[in-house]
C-alpha cells in the first residue's frame, strides 16, 4: 500500500484548520502536511496533534512572508516529496473529509498503476453547515480531457495524485493567479491517465472569503489564459472561452442559483 500525505495550506484560518483535521476519521491513514503562509497567529505542531485523531505524523511548515496560495502549495509539495511520500492528498481548511475518503482513493491508486491523479465528488455547504448541492464530476479520461476546456474537471480540495508524476508535471504553475489548480490539472491530462470516483469525498464550504469570491475576477482572467493555452481550435475550446467571458459578466447570486439548479438537492 502506498504511502499518503495530505497537503493543507493554511492562512489566519485556524478554525477552519481545526474544523478540518477533526474530520480526519481514525482509521483512514494520512499523515499531515500543514503549510502556514505567514498567518498572524501561526498554529503549531503540539496542537495540531490534539485537532486530529488517529495514528499519523504531523509536520508543520512555515513560510517567512505571505507568498500565495500558488508558493505555500509548491513548498508543501517539495516538504512532500522530501519525506518520501506515494500520494499527495489535497484538502482546504474548512473542508471536510467524508468516510475513509484517504484509504478510497489510496486503494484505487494502487489497484489502478496507470492512473496518476484521482478526484471524486464533494457536497457544498454553506457556512452554517446547511446542504447546498452535490457535485458529481466526470468519470473517465476522455469525458475529463473533453470538461477540462471549460473548467477544472476536478475539486481541488478533494483529488490525490502520486508524487512521482511531479517528475514530469512540475509545481503548481505561478502564472495564473487563483486558478492554479485548473494548469495545474491541465498538466496531469496531457501527461497520462486520470479519473474521478463517483463517492462524495469532501464536503465543501462556500465561504464568502474563499478564492473562488474574494478574487472571483482574478480567477476568471487567469482561466481565460489558461484556455487560451490549450486552445486547440476546436469549438469545444471555442465554447470553454465563450463561458468563461460570460462568467466574468455575469453577478455572482445568478451563478449560485444557476448551480443548486443544475446539481438539485442531495
Amino acid at each position: 500500500m502506498g504511502k499518503v500525505a495530505v497537503l493543507i495550506p493554511h492562512y489566519n484560518n485556524l478554525t477552519g484548520l481545526k474544523s478540518t483535521l477533526a474530520s480526519f476519521q481514525p482509521d483512514d491513514p494520512a499523515d499531515v502536511v500543514v503549510v502556514d503562509d505567514g498567518s498572524r497567529t501561526p498554529p503549531n505542531e503540539a496542537e495540531l496533534r490534539t485537532w486530529v485523531s488517529g495514528e499519523r505524523k504531523i509536520y508543520l511548515v512555515l513560510m517567512s512572508k505571505n507568498v500565495g496560495i500558488e508558493g505555500a502549495l509548491n513548498a508543501g509539495l517539495h516538504r512532500i516529496r522530501e519525506l518520501g511520500y506515494d500520494y499527495i492528498a489535497r484538502i482546504d481548511c474548512g473542508d471536510a473529509n467524508v468516510g475513509r475518503r484517504f484509504t478510497i482513493q489510496r486503494d484505487f491508486l494502487d489497484s489502478h498503476p496507470d492512473i496518476n491523479l484521482v478526484g471524486g465528488a464533494a457536497q457544498f455547504v454553506d457556512p452554517s453547515g446547511a446542504v447546498l448541492f452535490v457535485r458529481t464530476m466526470p468519470r473517465d479520461h476522455a469525458q475529463i480531457a473533453d470538461f477540462m476546456f471549460a473548467n477544472s474537471a476536478f475539486m481541488h480540495p478533494a483529488v490525490m495524485f502520486r508524487s512521482r508524476a511531479l517528475d514530469q508535471v512540475g509545481d503548481y504553475p505561478t502564472d495564473f493567479p487563483a486558478a492554479e489548480d485548473y494548469a495545474f490539472f491541465w498538466r496531469f491530462v496531457e501527461f497520462g491517465e486520470v479519473a474521478n470516483l463517483p463517492d462524495v469525498l469532501i464536503t465543501y464550504e462556500v465561504s464568502p472569503d474563499s478564492i473562488s469570491r474574494s478574487q472571483r475576477k482574478e480567477q476568471l482572467r487567469s482561466r481565460l489564459a489558461v484556455q487560451g493555452l490549450h486552445n486547440d481550435g476546436s469549438l469545444r475550446a471555442w465554447r470553454g472561452r465563450v463561458r468563461t467571458r460570460a462568467l466574468m459578466l455575469a453577478p455572482v447570486g445568478i451563478i449560485d442559483r444557476l448551480k443548486s439548479r443544475r446539481y438539485g438537492q442531495p
